[in-house]
């Protein structure tokens, strides 16, 4: 029986990381970090000060950190980045709720040549309920709070939960990071954790926003150690894409042998806002075959993940009508 598996490649759970401010500090101190683990991730920007200094009157960041500008921004999409929009100003979304959330989305657009289809609200959770709205009639695909929990299939994509990566937590607290945060529990639940936090430099400026250089190697090692084979570590808006369209994609099966399986692909409502439109697929192999080939319209091959034991796993670009032939190599003349 042929399958949409819940996360791509067939991983267990799914695990993101945000920066928000996108501080240009984040070039030096952080980026290398991410190399070094295989690990992308993701910059909101306040788009009123993108290459600026930081000009937020009480911030603990103002006047101190850059903002980074449109170049810099492009070579972190360059590396395997995403950006999403933190507003327009990070001022309170209760006012010129239209131009925070809406014009700060077409500017970063125009300003960056791609699609923006992620909102990360500013401040706290009392700015997320006056930004729902307007998120969701104009052109956004996930709205991100500071609400510490799990995503999965059930979420509500305009409240998704981020998970705090930072030394200390606020008062009266003072809670010391737990560098297995929630990890055990993704991998239990097949969840999705999304972290945050605003820089990793050598010296901890605000302990309450931010995780030391160490302290981000260690949740790395732990995603790595706990993980292994069975996360997979991509930017957020790959993530609902990936869901989005596991939820609208219908497989209508044509024909089942010993020998091959024929099905089609129906797009039954994959917003048109969805970038990415890949889908892990898996299936129990026809008894006959020898060597497996996925077959898509007649001739172009799918990217086979991995085949274990009589089980084949593969990974397509969803198109509406798209037809899909599972049968042996040589039979299919592509060999």
């Amino acid at each position: 029986m042929l399958e949409k598996k819940k996360w791509k490649y067939g991983k267990t759970f799914a695990y993101s990381i945000t920066y928000d401010e996108g501080f240009d500090d984040l070039l030096k101190n952080t980026l290398p970090i991410h190399e070094e683990f295989g690990i992308p991730g993701h910059v909101s920007m306040v788009v009123s000060q993108i290459g600026q200094y930081r000009n937020l009157p009480g911030s603990s960041y103002d006047k101190n950190f850059r903002h980074m500008d449109c170049d810099q921004l492009r070579f972190l999409i360059s590396k395997g980045w995403s950006v999403s929009s933190h507003s327009m100003t990070h001022g309170t979304m209760s006012e010129n709720t239209y131009m925070e959330v809406v014009e700060s989305r077409l500017q970063l657009e125009e300003m960056l040549g791609i699609p923006i289809t992620a909102f990360i609200v500013p401040g706290n959770n009392d700015n997320h309920p006056p930004v729902v709205p307007y998120a969701r009639e104009n052109g956004y695909l996930s709205v991100y709070t500071v609400t510490d929990g799990l995503n999965n299939y059930d979420s509500d994509f305009y409240a998704l939960c981020r998970a705090a990566l930072v030394e200390e937590g606020f008062a009266p607290f003072f809670t010391r990071y737990d560098h297995y945060h929630r990890l055990l529990e993704a991998r239990e639940y097949g969840g999705w954790i999304v972290d945050y936090t605003h820089l990793s430099n050598p010296t901890v400026l605000c302990p309450q926003k931010e995780i030391s250089q160490d302290g981000l190697k260690r949740r790395f090692e732990k995603i790595r150690e706990i993980g292994g084979d069975e996360v997979w570590t991509v930017v957020p808006e790959e993530v609902v894409d990936y869901i989005l369209t596991n939820k609208h994609t219908e497989i209508v099966e044509l024909r089942k042998t010993d020998e091959k399986i024929s099905f089609k692909l129906k797009d039954i409502g994959i917003p048109a806002r969805v970038q990415n439109r890949q889908l892990t697929f898996g299936c129990e192999m026809p008894v006959k075959l020898r060597r497996p080939a996925v077959i898509v319209n007649g001739k172009q091959k799918a990217d086979v993940t991995k085949m274990y034991r009589n089980r084949l796993l593969f990974t397509l670009e969803v198109k509406d009508g798209m037809r899909v032939e599972i049968t042996d190599l040589k039979q299919s003349g592509l060999c």
